[in-house]
């Protein structure tokens, strides 16, 4: 758990007074619309909705309880990881964010942001010579990019399938970070789609069964 503001997905009576209807069927068109809510968000209300989202996540049992994050780090409108990385690398915590470069998402361990340059996607990320993936996931948590969800805990990412893949070869705690008025009662899914238990918005902590 993280705080009292924890809720549930499907089921819950909290959650379900959040009654908002995703006005398109296809994936395509609701990732263009949750990239417009995104995006609308002035950088001054983005600031503290992003304060809260951090300091909600760094008093989170998943966070203190993890061996490791792994992590996106963010770009434009995304909710911004930076103060987390920053702070779990403080924490002492073992963090490693993702590179797509090969076509297969892997993870590479970093000590400083510092160390990063933009790569695939222009997201920043790790320079991969000579280097060796992370690969100890036992206990990881796993932060994870959402441009939407809905109440039974589906997330819609950004079309590449690199944390569905990633997430369907291994065995972690995936937490997916979502603005809140991202969130609707359901979305366009495919079957390949893997759900998500936890996530963290600016108002609450969200554990779908």
């Amino acid at each position: 758990t993280c705080d009292s503001r924890i809720s549930q997905g499907s089921g819950s009576r909290r959650f379900a007074q959040i009654d908002f209807t995703m006005p398109v069927t296809d994936k395509s068109a609701a990732r263009r619309l949750c990239r417009s809510i995104r995006d609308g968000i002035s950088a001054v209300e983005r600031l503290e909705l992003d304060r809260r989202m951090t300091a909600t996540l760094l008093n989170c049992e998943l966070y203190s309880n993890a061996r490791s994050i792994l992590t996106y780090v963010s770009v434009g409108s995304e909710p911004d990881t930076r103060d987390f990385i920053n702070a779990a690398l403080r924490d002492g915590k073992t963090v490693a964010v993702p590179n797509c470069d090969s076509g297969e998402m892997l993870f590479y361990q970093i000590n400083s942001l510092d160390s990063l340059s933009p790569g695939k996607f222009g997201i920043p990320t790790v320079a991969t010579d000579g280097k060796k993936p992370f690969e100890n996931f036992d206990g990881a948590l796993c932060v994870v990019p959402a441009l939407g969800l809905d109440r039974q805990g589906n997330r819609l990412g950004y079309g590449g399938g690199y944390y569905d893949r990633f997430l369907a070869a291994h065995e972690v705690t995936a937490l997916a970070i979502c603005r809140e008025r991202c969130i609707y009662d359901y979305l366009p899914t495919d079957p390949h789609d893997i759900r998500i238990h936890f996530a963290l918005t600016e108002r609450r902590f969200i554990y779908f069964p």
